[in-house]
């Protein structure tokens, strides 16, 4: 059986009772009643609070004037950063600790199997009265069950979704060994620009980012960079993340739209020296596909990932019938937290 969880944020110091963070929605919090914090440096909207139960974190953006921290992260006004299971969040000034726990909770609505798998939503009708609410589950309509049922129903996906696995995981071409690039390069296919950093190894592990908006952003606050040092690292926990995708095997590689080079607004020597820049910020050697141009090249069309698979011998066809004609850009945008 599926159980539904909750999120709770505890006060370490025992101030109140815990606090109910619902996935997905947004919780202020502050100085007030609900935290009995009357410390007038604590704004009454001192964070936001966004609960992420499918990741077991919550993200935290500071609001108040006076700086929160999670553990050694320290915020300002408008910063965010994420708060995990067993790390400390201090509202203001390194005061008033709090905690998250997830729990599971045993005694909400359960999924079954067969409604988990069923392409069909769930309908359900609640009427209401003076006592409570009561839940009235409709029947699931499967395609198989007039001819099976439920349970080899379930058994019959179950082992389709093994199969698949099995096929793409067989289907993998491993990469012999190479080594580290030896030195920074910059190569140029007329409207694709791509930088390999010192130390990159190769790998059939890819992990992909966009750059603006996903690991950067500007620091003036502006949509569009306003000079080419206008940028800063959108998250304090970015470069720990990259670092630690590395060391679980993966090839980090950035594909970017950068049109405005095509287009003669931007010079590429000046933005070759932006992504040097960030890479060195960063602290983990990349690749960098930066598309400068309308055509094959420019995202959502796969010229880019096509570019990196024939490079390093990739194998990225999916398996059944639609991948043997079709393949998935799988590096447009990763949400690191």
């Amino acid at each position: 059986m599926l159980t539904s969880m909750q999120c709770f944020l505890i006060s370490q110091d025992k101030r109140h009772d815990p606090v109910l963070l619902p996935d997905g929605v947004t919780v202020v919090l502050g100085r007030g009643p609900e935290t009995l914090v009357t410390d007038k440096k604590c704004s009454r909207t001192q964070v936001e609070l966004l609960a992420n139960y499918a990741y077991r974190s919550v993200r935290v953006t500071q609001r108040g004037i006076n700086p929160t921290s999670v553990e050694e992260i320290h915020l300002h006004c408008g910063d965010s950063t994420t708060l995990q299971e067993g790390e400390t969040l201090c509202l203001v000034n390194g005061l008033y600790p709090y905690c998250i726990r997830f729990e599971q909770d045993d005694n909400s609505t359960k999924k079954n199997p067969l409604e988990f798998f069923c392409s069909k939503q769930i309908q359900q009708k609640t009427e209401e009265d003076g006592m409570g609410h009561t839940v009235k589950r409709l029947k699931v309509s499967c395609p198989s069950e007039e001819e099976d049922d439920d349970g080899s129903f379930i058994t019959e996906k179950l082992r389709q979704l093994q199969e698949t696995a099995a096929q793409a995981h067989s289907s993998q071409k491993p990469l012999s060994k190479l080594a580290p690039q030896p030195c920074d390069s910059w190569e140029d296919q007329g409207k694709l620009l791509v930088f390999t950093k010192k130390g990159l190894v190769s790998s059939t592990k890819v992990a992909g980012f966009d750059l603006d908006g996903t690991l950067i952003t500007t620091q003036s606050g502006k949509v569009f960079p306003i000079s080419p040092d206008d940028w800063r690292i959108l998250y304090p926990e970015v470069p720990h993340k990259l670092k630690q995708l590395q060391s679980e095997g993966y090839k980090l590689v950035i594909f970017t739209n950068q049109l405005g080079i095509g287009r003669g607004r931007l010079r590429p020597e000046i933005f070759k020296a932006k992504v040097e820049a960030v890479i060195e910020r960063l602290g983990v050697p990349l690749q960098v596909f930066v598309a400068t141009g309308s055509g094959m090249y420019r995202k959502p069309v796969l010229g880019m990932w096509d570019y990196l698979c024939k490079k390093m011998l990739l194998d990225v066809q999916q398996t059944g019938p639609l991948g043997r004609r079709k393949k998935i850009f799988l590096a447009v945008t990763v949400c690191l937290l």
